[in-house]
């Protein structure tokens, strides 16, 4: 894709959403559903293409509130 192709696609998206987006958030976004999908932390790091798998972890994946929800309901479910 050229960069002059990018840059209609982006304006597109932009007119789309209510609020200012970044391609970045898409990488984010991208991490954070590969952990969602149960994918393991080395292969969200190939597939990032991070050198470090920190980078991944830390800069990227994101938890919302349902995730820490369902890892409580996992470890109550264990203990019953």
């Amino acid at each position: 894709m050229t960069l002059s192709a990018f840059q209609r696609l982006w304006a597109h998206v932009e007119k789309s959403v209510s609020f200012h987006v970044y391609p970045y958030m898409l990488r984010h976004s991208y991490a954070s559903t590969l952990y969602r999908l149960g994918v393991g932390v080395k292969q969200a790091q190939y597939l990032m293409g991070h050198k470090d798998v920190r980078t991944t972890l830390n800069i990227y994946t994101h938890l919302e509130n349902s995730d820490l929800r369902d890892a409580t309901e996992k470890l109550t479910a264990l203990c019953l």
